[in-house]
């Protein structure tokens, strides 16, 4: 008699016997019925002793399959964020099924973790909270804009996040009180430097609001430089770009943060000389 062939009691008797998950996977890959037969113990031993992490492990590989099983058999809502950060190309299936399973009061925590528009957007339609809040503070836009994601950005912002939320974000850090605009200014220099940075302010954004340590977003791009990139003269006209927005846009020249210390001692400490004489051309005072 092959094994195929046993009666499923016989199955999971032999399955029990197994120690090893790894084993157990490698019996219920024999055929379609022993893996329906199979997966949902192969989940209780994998909750019971290594928890849950096959709901991400599906999710990773790409287990469509295993992931409806998992969902269906009370796969803990804690996981679901792990479903946020599956490769691009399943998101949108795996969030469908997340969906007709019912996993809805977790959608202000999902929406933190959704990499891709298509994502968020299911999230928000089922009532993802835009502007919910971490236990750090930060909003979605936050984290897109941290990402330096463009298209989640607009998403977003089109469906009501708040630009200049600059709640208890970082606490006990450097950071503490940025607005998604302080975050875009300390992102690294690259193709969306400045394009992050107009559509924030073309959004609303303010430009005065200042940080727990009185920093506005002009300090923060006054102090950024050109010396880790690997393309230098691209990312001085990024920041040069980006100053110049920001100062036509209403940030105060001189005014100095928490610590007396104004945009113009930043650039000049940093050595960014092409900041600097930006700074000195729309009126910055040159007396520290």
């Amino acid at each position: 008699m092959s094994f195929e062939s046993f009666p499923d009691e016989i199955i999971l008797q032999i399955a029990e016997l197994l120690e090893s998950e790894k084993d157990i996977y490698s019996l219920l890959r024999t055929n379609a019925r022993i893996f329906n037969l199979l997966f949902p113990h192969l989940y209780k031993r994998n909750s019971d002793r290594s928890s849950n992490s096959a709901l991400p492990w599906c999710i990773i590989y790409g287990n469509v399959e295993g992931l409806k099983l998992l969902l269906t058999k009370d796969a803990t809502i804690h996981n679901f964020k792990a479903l946020l950060s599956c490769r691009q190309g399943f998101e949108k299936d795996f969030t469908n099924i997340a969906l007709r399973c019912g996993l809805h009061e977790d959608f202000g925590g999902a929406l933190h973790f959704s990499r891709h528009p298509d994502m968020a957007q299911l999230l928000l339609d089922q009532g993802a909270d835009v502007n919910e809040t971490t236990l750090f503070g930060k909003t979605p836009l936050h984290l897109a804009v941290e990402s330096r994601n463009l298209a989640l950005v607009q998403l977003l912002l089109s469906h009501g996040a708040d630009v200049n939320a600059n709640g208890p974000c970082y606490p006990g850090t450097l950071f503490a009180g940025s607005t998604p605009l302080h975050c875009a200014m300390r992102n690294e220099i690259n193709t969306t430097f400045y394009g992050m940075a107009h559509l924030l302010i073309a959004r609303g954004a303010d430009p005065m609001k200042t940080d727990e340590r009185g920093n506005t977003p002009l300090h923060i791009a006054a102090g950024q430089s050109s010396n880790n990139s690997l393309q230098p003269m691209y990312a001085l006209q990024k920041i040069y770009m980006t100053v110049k927005l920001l100062l036509e846009h209403g940030a105060s020249v001189n005014m100095a943060n928490s610590y007396g210390i104004t945009p113009l001692q930043i650039a000049s400490r940093r050595g960014n000389q092409a900041t600097e004489m930006l700074l000195l051309q729309h009126g910055a005072s040159s007396y520290f």
